[in-house]
């Protein structure tokens, strides 16, 4: 689809649109959202942006803490044996980009991310947008459903990337 916007009598092309299928995007990820606009915000990438569709920037900061909150008080928990270094280096090497686009990538997160024609002019969506857009997931959870919710999904992929770093 087109989004085109007219402004005084001309027409403005914003962006060409694929629409979500946020059904199939809450069966591959695992959570049934009481309000699905909060999940179409997290899969907007700042180059869909538009008034009443804001992009994800910001649920993207906060899924981002609440990722490092959830790994941290696991890992506090989990690993008494550990000094902060060891833990430190731990959360670094799970909560990074390329672990976090692996996620998202597993998750099926890709074709459903909605993104402006700049974007769909390249051959592939790069590790950083993977990465945001699993980090907005998790707020847009955490917005739905409470911490509680968010941190089990967040644990769910990211203890066995715990488990890979510890081999």
């Amino acid at each position: 689809f087109l989004l085109c916007i007219n402004y005084e009598g001309f027409y403005f092309i914003i962006g060409i649109f694929m629409p979500v299928d946020l059904q199939k995007v809450q069966e591959l990820i695992g959570c049934v959202f009481k309000d699905e606009n909060i999940l179409k915000n997290a899969l907007a990438h700042a180059s869909a942006r538009e008034e009443v569709l804001p992009s994800n920037e910001r649920m993207e900061f906060f899924g981002d803490s609440i990722i490092g909150m959830a790994v941290s008080e696991y890992l506090y928990q989990t690993l008494p044996q550990f000094e902060e270094g060891p833990l430190s280096v731990i959360k670094s090497v799970v909560v990074s980009r390329v672990s976090l686009a692996s996620i998202a990538k597993e998750l099926g997160l890709e074709p459903h991310i909605i993104i402006g024609k700049g974007m769909l002019q390249q051959n592939a969506i790069p590790d950083s947008v993977l990465c945001n857009v699993f980090e907005s997931v998790v707020a847009a959870i955490y917005l739905d459903a409470g911490m509680d919710k968010a941190k089990e999904f967040v644990l769910r992929y990211l203890v066995q990337k715990i488990n890979e770093v510890l081999e």
